[in-house]
């Protein structure tokens, strides 16, 4: 019989384990109303319990579930089926390889796998989630994203720094583990850095849980607040930068801040590296401005007129020489 997607997707929930007391309650209730129901609901289950030996060979998921349809669901309209609208056939994907990679024996190794996401030096990436949140990686960035995301929750890996635009699922909160740290939110966008060296939150907008995963407590932030974890100490702040987003959206305002901390933010934006060792405490003179998208070359010249900065690049490397900043 023809297995509606949202069962077909209870059905899965209920053999994985993974079910809130609404799923199981929904799915009693369908296997209740039609003997026919048990029996599509056996044969599912028998596929779940029948994979054991991992097949060796490339499988083509989509004709090995056209000819799956055929054999066990033989009354399904396959012409209606083509024609659903591309959300079903996105539910219908997932759920043909969840049967199909089950059926053959390769279950346990296709949902160990992930998506690996990784950006080197001077590098940014955007990634796109199934859920329709968005992650900027930062440089030097690993990303984790398991197979089975969003499917029964939301849960990835990263190590180094991205800034997060969280779609909003109450049902699903979306958790972020880092070597030391975890960050769980419902919706909203952040900042995010979590590495082995350096562990620290940005609140954008919304609400999000923060812990250290040596089992301390758990701070609840809010938007303008920030947390740290160092030397072992969790800690709540204020955010400081008025530009907690800058670094990807390019917009700085600045109010009496030192040359040292715009220069350390027009880098975090262009990705440039800065030798400022001739200059020493000279550096910490003030500046007030703004810059709005600039190109680089357009940022650094600003800077040096509005500061008397004398420089010069070598590769990659910005030189100051002089400043008459006083």
């Amino acid at each position: 019989m023809h297995l509606p997607d949202h069962i077909l997707t209870l059905i899965i929930r209920h053999l994985s384990k993974q079910s809130s007391g609404a799923d199981e309650a929904a799915l009693q209730d369908w296997l209740a109303e039609d003997p026919a129901h048990k029996h599509a609901f056996d044969r599912v289950q028998r596929i779940w319990q029948n994979s054991e030996n991992p097949l060796r060979y490339k499988i083509d998921v989509e004709a090995q579930w056209e000819r799956f349809q055929q054999r066990h669901f033989s009354d399904i309209n396959m012409q209606k089926h083509r024609e659903a609208p591309r959300s079903g056939k996105v539910i219908w994907r997932y759920a043909a390889a969840v049967l199909l990679l089950l059926s053959v024996g390769i279950s346990s190794l296709w949902f160990s796998g992930s998506t690996q996401y990784k950006t080197a030096a001077h590098e940014r990436l955007l990634v796109h989630l199934g859920d329709g949140s968005e992650l900027m990686l930062s440089e030097n960035t690993r990303l984790s994203v398991p197979r089975t995301f969003n499917w029964f929750g939301r849960t990835l890996s990263l190590e180094g720094e991205a800034l997060f635009q969280v779609a909003k699922n109450p049902e699903k909160p979306f958790e972020v583990f880092g070597p030391k740290t975890t960050t769980r939110v419902l919706g909203t966008a952040f900042r995010l850095r979590a590495s082995e060296t350096e562990n620290s939150i940005v609140l954008s907008e919304g609400k999000v849980a923060y812990w250290a995963n040596n089992g301390q407590d758990t701070l609840l932030l809010s938007p303008g607040q920030a947390a740290t974890f160092e030397h072992n100490t969790l800690r709540k702040a204020f955010t400081e930068t008025k530009n907690p987003d800058a670094w990807l959206t390019g917009s700085y305002t600045f109010e009496n801040e030192s040359l040292f901390n715009v220069l350390a933010a027009l880098q975090d934006y262009y990705g440039f590296n800065l030798d400022v060792h001739e200059l020493e405490a000279e550096v910490y003179c003030r500046f007030s401005g703004s810059f709005y998208q600039q190109t680089q070359k357009e940022a650094i010249e600003e800077l040096a007129l509005a500061m008397g900065m004398k420089y010069y690049w070598q590769a990659n490397t910005l030189h100051l020489q002089k400043l008459n900043c006083k």
